[in-house]
């Protein structure tokens, strides 16, 4: 009767371990009550089309899905983007473009576009996320980088700063740093490891026990009956 009860606390466990947490996909950064209201003092201001971004290092290896951009107010872009991910050296990872309108799924205040494969980024190094701009009609944000409580940052990235490429005749890596963070474009990433995975540390060791109980209950009690020590 104790193996049954022991067979059924384990089914019990494995039942809870394997119940998937509900995993969301997370912007790399997101922004905050503070942060400065939108503005479109660096969309083509001079009429010269150029691209906006932000760069970021990567604490752990972290996969991007989507890129995406702001959008003030939720209530669709007034104008298409050209959007990209590049390495430090400025080899663009992902491209892709996002339309103008709501047709894009929205994700808290960004519009992200899947891309068709994810990117791994490594940890340690520098990427950089822009689009491209060819006139004033989409906003973005002129925000400060952390500490400063302007964005809310995904605790996977660090050591944000801005880029920029002015002139830009064409959609380019954004290869001029800047103190401020241009939030327009952003990166999507995919959710952490869900905690199922515990169950490969979890399973060998309740097994094991499971094993050892049986064994010396067919040593100790050859009729079977367990005695109280086994509790």
């Amino acid at each position: 009767m104790i193996v049954c009860r022991v067979r059924a606390a384990f089914l019990v466990l494995c039942a809870c371990v394997l119940t998937p947490s509900v995993a969301v996909s997370q912007p790399g950064i997101t922004l905050s009550p503070t942060a400065p209201a939108p503005t479109t003092l660096y969309t083509a201001t001079t009429g010269t089309p150029q691209s906006f971004g932000w760069s970021f290092i990567p604490t752990v290896p972290v996969t991007v899905t989507a890129l995406g951009h702001f959008d003030a107010g939720g209530d669709g872009l007034a104008s298409g983007h050209q959007l990209g991910l590049f390495d430090p050296a400025g080899t663009a990872l992902a491209v892709t473009s996002i339309s103008a309108g709501t047709a894009t799924p929205l994700v808290g205040d960004f519009r992200f576009v899947t891309l068709a494969s994810s990117v791994t980024l490594a940890p340690g190094l520098r990427y950089t996320v822009a689009a491209y701009y060819t006139d004033q009609l989409d906003a973005v944000v002129d925000a400060n980088p952390p500490p400063a409580p302007d964005l809310v940052v995904d605790t996977r990235i660090g050591s944000l700063i801005g880029k920029y490429e002015f002139p830009s005749p064409a959609f380019a890596f954004p290869s001029t740093f800047d103190s401020r963070v241009f939030v327009g474009a952003n990166v999507l990433f995919a959710p952490v490891p869900e905690p199922s995975l515990l169950l490969l540390v979890v399973t060998p060791g309740l097994a094991s026990w499971v094993v050892s109980k049986r064994g010396r209950r067919k040593n100790a009690e050859p009729d079977g009956v367990l005695s109280s020590g086994d509790f």
